[in-house]
């Protein structure tokens, strides 16, 4: 499969056709590959996995490369799975997901899966986000004149008392997504200061500031799948004075709340000795750990994150 993943065209729709029957030593090199091809060039990969009628020899299985005769006949729990493997831009690998779906008229069990940096239909920045009642100390400015709606400018009322800011943003995930363990929601600040260097060039840094800046995500309780999103600071110990300052709030699942479908575990069985009285020709060997490596690559790649709030406020 990795020669494959070699020949594809990361600018174009790319889609395998296999039994993802790999060694560990070849998957390894096969999750490299679509991390580096892929998943580091804010593209995306899913699988559809499809469960049709089997008759005849599966080789290598288990520790001792054991050969079993299958047969699922008519009986659709006895099916065996394929899958396709779609790669590509993330626009063009929904789509097709979407319209396979749309067109799919067989009765045959299919399951899809989608790994992106995209865990929403929409980005959750400024352009989506809309202020909540209960703001404090901060008010709505353009003197800077910025033209990027994922970005809002702020002006500050009293440097020495808190500012607090909310929003709030709905959950919604894209088809095929990994679901996330909202209880286990992780948020940072960032806070730059734009400074002048010696050749009179501008550029952001990080801020020397004591940084007092901190977030609560909470779901609203009338409205399922809505959560608000507070930011609360305070100005005098977060801002560099006489600076132009720029804050980013970001809100993502940790590598814990990032979990796959209970269809990949349903479809998985693990690579040990099978007796034949034990062999299960409806699952795939090392389908999880399969799955499981693509997802940590493109967490790792992508860091995907639910919300992104980006303020700018000019403290000059």
């Amino acid at each position: 499969m990795h020669n494959v993943v070699d020949k594809a065209d990361p600018n174009h729709l790319s889609i395998i056709v296999t039994d993802l029957f790999e060694s560990d030593s070849d998957w390894s090199n096969v999750t490299k590959k679509l991390k580096d091809k892929y998943f580091a060039r804010h593209m995306a990969v899913a699988i559809i996995g499809i469960k049709n009628s089997f008759n005849g020899d599966i080789f290598d299985v288990g520790l001792n490369a054991a050969k079993f005769t299958y047969d699922s006949g008519d009986n659709p729990a006895m099916f065996r799975p394929f899958y396709l493997f779609i790669m590509g831009p993330e626009q063009s690998v929904r789509e097709f997901m979407e319209r396979w779906k749309e067109r799919q008229a067989m009765p045959n069990e299919t399951q899809y899966l989608l790994l992106s940096e995209n865990l929403t239909e929409s980005a959750n920045d400024f352009s989506q986000l809309t202020l909540q009642e209960g703001g404090q100390n901060l008010y709505e400015d353009e003197q800077l004149g910025i033209t990027d709606k994922r970005i809002k400018e702020f002006g500050i009322n009293d440097m020495g008392s808190p500012a607090v800011l909310s929003v709030q943003f709905k959950y919604q995930p894209v088809f095929g997504a990994c679901p996330l363990n909202m209880e286990t929601l992780k948020s940072s600040v960032r806070v730059l200061s734009l400074e002048e260097g010696e050749n009179g060039e501008r550029a952001w840094q990080v801020s020397t500031m004591e940084n007092d800046a901190k977030v609560e995500v909470v779901p609203s309780p009338d409205q399922p799948g809505s959560y608000s999103v507070t930011l609360r600071f305070t100005p005098e110990r977060t801002l560099s004075p006489d600076r132009i300052n720029f804050i980013h709030v970001s809100v993502a699942p940790d590598a814990k709340g990032y979990q796959l479908p209970e269809w990949v575990k349903a479809w998985n069985m693990p690579n040990v000795d099978v007796a034949p009285d034990q062999f299960d020709g409806s699952k795939t060997i090392n389908f999880l750990h399969v799955v499981e490596s693509l997802k940590n690559s493109a967490l790792a790649a992508a860091h995907p994150s639910l919300v992104n709030m980006n303020l700018v406020i000019d403290n000059r």
